[in-house]
């Protein structure tokens, strides 16, 4: 069922569905990099604690 409304509303807003989805990468894209910085800040403060 959703993805036949899906399929509807990118075949009839096209436009609006190709904006929708690049939002939803830029939070995706954005979530890696936190998570990227998060885990490396994580790390150097595990070598602080070993030294």
């Amino acid at each position: 069922m959703i993805d036949n409304a899906i399929i509807f509303f990118s075949y009839k807003h096209p436009h609006l569905w190709l904006e929708i989805n690049e939002m939803i990468f830029d939070e995706i894209e954005d979530c890696k990099k936190k998570q990227k910085e998060k885990i490396y800040k994580n790390v150097q403060n595990l070598i602080k604690k070993i030294k």
